[in-house]
């Protein structure tokens, strides 16, 4: 909560043109949310394959998370280890029903909202992108399921080349920013 907080407060402190276009990815999807949300510099809000909850783990997890002090996850994609304090744990389950609330954040968006999920992606279930538009202002939101294609939109890392479905997510992440 502190560090979203924080990144908007820094970021909006020094920017000098009055509104801004917030666009996230997977967990970053989140933190769009919850950075947009009442938020009168942001005008528009994308999300690239959010996650819809942030208390997303099992209780044998959270038992194992506090007693390590911290949780690994590995991105399957670049290999690396990501190790998630458990302190994020814990600013998660005090604020999950106050600031970190995304049911909350996203009913309350009033700007433009663009949801933007693949329905293969075993990351994210596109479940989560249908809650995200269940809970939204149906007025001010677009959904887009993009069809055969996952997570990362058949993007590898290293970014060597772009495909046809990344060019599907750009397009219409453009169109919708442009009007």
């Amino acid at each position: 909560k502190e560090l979203i907080k924080a990144t908007v407060n820094g970021f909006f402190e020094n920017v000098s043109f009055p509104k801004v276009s917030v666009l996230g990815h997977s967990r970053g999807g989140a933190d769009s949310i919850l950075a947009s949300w009442k938020n009168e510099n942001v005008e528009k809000l994308v999300t690239w394959a959010s996650i819809a909850k942030l208390d997303r783990y099992s209780d044998r997890q959270k038992e194992e998370w506090k007693e390590k002090g911290f949780w690994e996850v590995l991105n399957t994609r670049t290999n690396q280890l990501m190790r998630l304090n458990y302190s994020l744990l814990e600013d998660i389950l005090k604020n999950k029903d106050t600031s970190l609330n995304l049911e909350r954040a996203v009913s309350e968006l009033e700007i433009p909202y663009l949801i933007l999920h693949g329905d293969q992606d075993l990351a994210v279930p596109v479940d989560e992108a249908k809650q995200l538009y269940e809970w939204s202002d149906k007025e001010n939101t677009q959904i887009h399921i993009i069809e055969k294609t996952g997570h990362t939109f058949d993007i590898k890392h290293p970014f060597e080349e772009t495909n046809s479905k990344f060019e599907q997510l750009i397009s219409l992440t453009l169109n919708f920013l442009k009007n």
